[in-house]
Order: C-alpha cells, then sequence, then structure tokens
C-alpha cells in the first residue's frame, strides 16, 4: 500500500516512513506525550498500556525495560511501507482484454513505478502503451513522470466541491493500456 503508513501500538501513534527520490527517509513523529499531574513530570501517553521499547516511568528491574539504543519505531531496517502525501484511485483498462482494475496509486509515483506496482495484475504491462484521456485529448504516458507532470491534474479537491465522489467509476480517471507487440519485455 502506497497510503500513510502509521503504525499503531497499542492505540499510541508511533512513526511514519516515507520515501524519498533519492532513498529511504525517516519522517519521525514523536510519541505523543503529556504532563502526569500526580507527579507533575512529562510522560509517554500510552492509554492503552506500555508496549515494545517505551521508557518505563518509575523505578524497574525487569530486562525488558532496560534503555535500547534504537527503538522499533526509528529503525530503519523495519521499513514497512512508503508515505504518500495523497492516494489517487485510477481505472487501469487493458484494451486488449477489457480487463479494468480500481488501483491505488501514490500521487507522487511515476508511471513506471504504477506499472510495476501494475505487475500484480499484468506480468507484461511493460509491453503496453500507457495512455489516457483526459479534457478529450489521449495522452501518451512519459514512464518516467508521474501523472501530474504528463498533464493530468488531480481534480479530487474539485469534485468534492462540486459536490461529487471522486471515488465514483465515472470520475476516476482511466489509464488506457494498448498492447505492443514488441517483444522487449517478455
Amino acid at each position: 500500500m502506497t497510503r500513510l503508513i502509521t503504525l499503531f501500538a497499542r492505540g499510541a501513534k508511533v512513526l511514519a516512513l516515507c520515501y524519498a527520490s533519492l532513498g529511504l527517509r525517516l519522517i519521525l513523529l514523536q510519541l505523543k506525550s503529556w504532563v502526569n499531574p500526580e507527579t507533575n513530570k512529562q510522560e509517554p501517553y500510552m492509554p492503552e498500556g506500555r508496549f515494545l521499547h517505551v521508557p518505563v516511568v518509575g523505578p524497574s528491574t525487569a530486562e525488558a525495560d532496560l534503555p535500547v539504543d534504537t527503538p522499533w519505531w526509528r529503525n530503519p531496517a523495519l521499513l514497512v511501507g512508503r508515505l504518500t502525501q495523497r492516494p489517487r484511485t485510477l481505472n487501469v483498462v487493458n484494451t486488449l482484454t477489457s480487463q479494468s482494475h480500481m488501483v491505488e496509486f501514490g500521487d507522487e509515483e511515476t508511471v513506471g513505478q504504477m506499472q510495476h506496482k501494475y505487475a500484480a495484475w499484468n506480468a507484461h504491462c511493460g509491453s503496453y502503451a500507457w495512455k489516457a484521456i483526459y479534457d478529450g485529448k489521449t495522452l501518451a504516458l512519459d514512464v518516467g513522470k508521474t501523472l501530474a507532470e504528463n498533464g493530468i491534474p488531480d481534480d479530487r479537491d474539485e469534485l468534492e466541491r462540486l459536490g461529487l465522489d471522486p471515488l465514483d467509476p465515472d470520475n476516476v480517471v482511466s489509464i488506457l493500456l494498448y498492447f505492443n507487440d514488441d517483444l522487449s519485455v517478455a
């Protein structure tokens, strides 16, 4: 999934990760905190109880309570997903077989990255020309560019302003796949 990956550990929002064009980048969201009215000290806010690697409030001798160098929510080796600024649903239509799939992509993903994700439905999607019809024009999509860079802006805000459902199949942008018999992708 490319939507916001926010982990919840027993109700406490812990972190979000994102993928930048130059590699993985970790966006750290600190644990929520509050001032305990009994001790008048700032403590991690854990309404559903303590979880792994959260510092202990008060004295403890348990081995599990020893401090760790890198808590699990700051460990890049535990990357579980990519953060997208805004997920975008598209209708991908294979014109050869007339199959269509409503697929969610990240707004910042290039068409090449979309092809890679769409390969779950069609392993040979690289052998297809990717085109879109927008404003009455058929646009050939450049795989190195995002949809916005290809001239297909995100109209969801306008649709919502007009009281239309942006996820209605009639309002979702369709990407048309045209088969190229070029044998370049096997």
